[in-house]
């Protein structure tokens, strides 16, 4: 039995076109890794360029001091591992939501409270070139990958 050249045409599309999408990276993929705060976005921010110039000096050493050792490695599996100097902590992380270079995850961790419950809460990250901007609680903080 012969195809038609339009059937083979079709058939070959199809089947290139759920390849591709089998291959594509999820967009979590982005996440994956180690993350060292930017601190020269931080002295950059609308924030810091608008504190009164008293506190600016305060402030600068506490950013290059803080910023140089706060880390963040997200794990595939959905595990998550914080430092901030001698602080270290591990967590859980799961997608809540994706729309372009915009992603909403969930993260629980920390140490439990009096009732025995992680910290847990929702934190818009986005994504441009080849930083990550996280928002948390309203403060965005930028990120590179180490």
């Amino acid at each position: 039995m012969r195809t038609s050249p339009r059937l083979s045409l079709a058939a070959l599309t199809l089947f290139v076109a759920f390849g591709l999408s089998a291959c594509a990276e999820k967009p979590e993929k982005r996440l994956i890794g180690k993350w060292g705060m930017d601190t020269q976005a931080a002295l950059a921010s609308e924030k810091f360029t608008k504190m009164p110039e008293d506190q600016k000096e305060f402030a600068k050493k506490m950013i290059e001091e803080m910023g140089s050792k706060m880390i963040f490695e997200f794990q595939e599996g959905g595990k998550v591992h914080v430092e901030m100097g001698e602080m270290k902590e591990d967590g859980e992380w799961s997608v809540k939501s994706v729309e372009g270079d915009k992603m909403v995850i969930h993260s629980k961790g920390g140490k439990p409270d009096a009732e025995g419950k992680q910290k847990e809460e929702d934190v818009t990250i986005t994504f441009k070139g080849d930083r990550m901007i996280m928002n948390m609680k309203g403060e965005d903080m930028t990120f590179m990958k180490k």
